[in-house]
Parts: structure tokens; C-alpha cells; sequence
């Protein structure tokens, strides 16, 4: 995969030179990951309620280990594309580096550095536009990802890993007592 020759495009908008669409098959392992985690949670909900496990806080480290496994699984693959992604962005940091110097010179030579003829309109101008423009597209560019894996996709997988521990929260913390704190709180008592 790494020796794929691939036609990046450091000012798509989608951040990942084009590779976006590989975000959006990654969103599909979701429910897996839920499921894995759900497992994950029935095994440690029979072992804390059968008391096999001396405390409930062994859900933390088993948190982390499946937030690493879920990496492992789901996030490292895509890394096979980071020198290329690095490539194009530096590559695109260069070029358009380039022609935005050369039009930010025209620009300024037109409008800033001589004085406008008589009857020139500002408003309107398609050249404060362009100028705009390009740099978004500039920024588009600085903002390339070296990984096709957005703050969506991480925060999806996250939650489809971490939500299915919360009913274990209830072996350490009753129902009456987070009902109580609730109250207390609510009442201001």
C-alpha cells in the first residue's frame, strides 16, 4: 500500500490530499469496536459481581487496554499513508508558498504601491477576492493531516470504545447513592 503511486492533492478540502472517503470506511468499524468493548464490559460486570476481582477499578486499566487495542486495530493502518501524506503537504507547502508570493506581489504592485487611476472601483474587485481565496487555499494546504484519521473519526471510535464501560461506574457507585449526590446537588443541600 505504502508503494501505491498516489496522486495527493495538498489543497483538498478534505485535509487528507484526497484520501478523505478512507475516514468514512473507518466510521463503519464502529459498531465492532462497541461490540468489543461491550464484551470486554460483560466479562469485568461477571468477575466484579461474582467478586473473582478484589475491586472495581480494574475497569480503568481495562479501558486503556481497549482504547490501545482499538488504535492498534483501527487507527495504526492507516499510517501506511503518512510519508505520503508528509510528501504532498510539504511539496504543496512549496508550490503554493510559491505562487502566492508571486500573486500577493502583483497584487500589492496594483493596488497598494501606485496610485489607482481615476474612476479605479474598490468595491467589487475580483482581485481582493482571488486574494482571499488563496488563502484558504493556502491554509487548506498548512492544514493537511498526516493521518487520514480526523477528529470525528477519533472521537466515534472513542465513544463506540468507552460509553459500554459506564454501567460498570454502578458497581462502584450505587444507584441510590449517585441518585442522593444528584439530589443534593440539584436541591442545594
Amino acid at each position: 500500500m505504502s508503494r501505491l503511486n498516489l496522486r495527493l492533492i495538498p489543497g483538498h478540502p478534505d485535509h487528507d490530499g484526497g484520501l478523505g472517503p478512507l475516514e468514512g470506511v473507518h466510521e463503519r468499524f464502529t459498531p465492532f469496536i462497541a461490540a468489543l468493548s461491550i464484551l470486554q464490559c460483560a466479562s469485568l460486570a461477571e468477575s466484579i459481581s461474582t467478586q473473582t476481582v478484589v475491586s472495581s477499578a480494574i475497569v480503568y486499566p481495562w479501558m486503556a487496554m481497549v482504547l490501545l487495542v482499538d488504535v492498534a486495530l483501527f487507527i495504526c493502518p492507516l499510517l501506511v499513508f503518512t510519508d505520503k501524506l508528509w510528501a504532498a503537504r510539504t511539496a504543496g507547502s512549496g508550490q503554493y508558498g510559491r505562487f502566492a508570493a508571486r500573486y500577493v506581489s502583483e497584487f500589492e504592485a496594483k493596488w497598494t504601491d501606485r496610485a489607482l487611476p481615476e474612476g479605479a472601483l474598490l468595491l467589487g474587485t475580483p482581485d481582493i477576492q482571488s486574494l482571499a481565496d488563496l488563502s484558504s487555499a493556502f491554509r487548506d494546504v498548512k492544514e493537511m493531516r498526516w493521518i487520514t484519521a480526523g477528529p470525528r473519526l477519533l472521537t466515534m471510535m472513542a465513544l463506540a470504545a468507552i460509553v459500554p464501560f459506564a454501567p460498570l461506574l454502578l458497581f462502584q457507585y450505587p444507584v441510590g447513592e449517585l441518585a442522593e449526590k444528584f439530589l443534593s446537588k440539584l436541591i442545594g443541600l
